[in-house]
């Protein structure tokens, strides 16, 4: 019972073996993994057979099997490139099957001959003991190498050796302590055990780093992407300034206000290569301020009406938002954006009220409008108009820009007499307190 439980053991250490040699890429744990193999295939059934019935040619087998493993073991401290393809492993085992049957042939065939070398106990005796010293050594390397596994494993294969180590009157593969073989099937299976979960848990950790790289990069695409569609959407604001400078004739352009004109281009471009110097991550940080809201609010639409846009600007005086006001601009442009696209020519209307903690933004359009209920879904990262040949990116990016800011984004639903799109933003109101430390720190620059 015991040389099975062994075989079985020391067939699924093997098995354990070669799956962390493929996964670890460590060939002396391959080669380890052969002996363990040849143990378990050929040296306890041709032992367990010996000892029930002692046949010539079992003997001349284990004399054999014993050889083939002090040979791969001298091979597992070398550690060449062990065979890993199937055709390989399978002509490996073939090799060794059709040894191990010609010299079982041959002891039955010459019974005499065979007498003579089972006879010679020192050879014996010195193959269990290099089988021994070796696993031995192969412990104490991986023990240097802070292998803890591979020590086991090699502890355990020096333990199955030292078991073969009989009385001087012994025979071959007689054991001298047979019930050592299970300390060392049950040190091999703790390090082959070891070993595949040491790999399985680092090839777990490089998943998920792989996956949070991933992760990160989806954010950097998704993020170059809404920066492509600000970009697009502020430079459409910016042809219309200069195509309206570069149709109208000289003698009229004194009827345009080119100072303030050319002061909200300057801020635009400014707006533009922030947005283009900002890294490209999961989250674009910025210092919280407070800042105006008619200003920023009136740059735009006075942008926007160069281009040809009709829109009606209504603020409160006196409105401080808290937050960047870079944000406000980059939201608000792409809603006209998104108004130019979807209702061409149709009017605009621009308001900011207060409403008390909050600053409230209202932008309607008299266009096509959303379809009922599906107000929120058109927040969504590619969700786009049927029509439109966009990327469903505009109100996305709006809607995280004001998230960013403690603030919130939605469309009313429609109503059956009034047609057109509102959307209203609502941000963080700056109070009373906040405002006279920026404005100073505003004089003081």
């Amino acid at each position: 019972m015991t040389a099975v439980v062994t075989a079985a053991g020391c067939a699924i250490a093997g098995m354990l073996a070669v799956l962390a040699a493929r996964l670890k890429n460590d060939r002396r744990t391959g080669w380890l993994s052969m002996v363990l193999g040849c143990y378990s295939l050929f040296a306890m059934p041709a032992a367990t057979l010996g000892l029930v019935e002692p046949v010539p040619a079992l003997s001349a087998v284990r004399l054999l099997v014993h050889t083939l493993v002090v040979v791969l073991l001298s091979i597992a401290m070398v550690a060449p490139r062990p065979p890993t393809g199937g055709w390989q492993v399978g002509s490996a085992v073939l090799g060794a099957s059709v040894l191990v049957v010609g010299v079982a042939v041959w002891g039955a065939s010459f019974p005499a001959a065979l007498s003579s070398v089972i006879a010679n106990d020192p050879l014996v005796r010195v193959l269990d003991g290099l089988w021994a010293g070796l696993g031995l050594l192969i412990a104490v390397l991986a023990a240097r190498r802070g292998d803890r596994p591979s020590w086991w494993i090699g502890l355990g294969i020096a333990v199955l050796g030292a078991a073969h180590l009989g009385s001087p009157t012994a025979g071959v593969g007689e054991l001298a302590f047979p019930d050592v073989r299970l300390v060392g099937l049950a040190l091999v299976l703790l390090g082959t055990s070891r070993l595949v979960h040491g790999v399985l848990e680092r090839l777990e950790e490089e998943r998920a780093t792989q996956e949070e790289e991933l992760r990160l990069a989806d954010i950097r695409m998704v993020r170059t992407a809404e920066r492509d569609h600000e970009l697009r959407s502020g430079l459409a604001g910016l042809a219309g300034a200069t195509r309206l400078l570069r149709t109208v004739p000289e003698p009229e352009r004194h009827d345009l206000d080119t100072v303030l004109l050319g002061t909200i281009v300057a801020k635009e471009l400014s707006r533009l290569d922030e947005l283009l110097q900002a890294p490209v991550g999961p989250a674009r940080g910025a210092l919280p301020t407070c800042y105006t809201v008619e200003p920023v609010l009136a740059g735009l639409v006075a942008l926007r009406r160069s281009s040809g846009m009709h829109l009606d600007l209504r603020v409160e005086p006196g409105l401080w938002a808290r937050g960047s006001s870079t944000v406000l601009a980059e939201v608000v442009t792409n809603l006209l954006s998104n108004v130019a696209e979807h209702a061409p020519g149709s009017p605009v209307c621009v308001s900011a009220t207060d409403q008390g903690d909050e600053v409230e933004l209202r932008i309607r359009d008299f266009g096509p409008g959303v379809a009922p209920g599906r107000e929120r879904a058109v927040f969504e990262r590619g969700v786009r108009d049927e029509r439109s040949d966009g990327l469903g990116l505009g109100l996305h990016v709006s809607r995280t820009l004001v998230a960013s800011e403690n603030g919130s984004i939605a469309i009313d639903p429609p109503a059956p007499d009034s047609p057109g799109c509102t959307v209203v933003i609502r941000l963080p109101a700056a109070s009373a307190s906040e405002r006279p430390a920026v404005t100073a720190l505003t004089n003081a620059s």
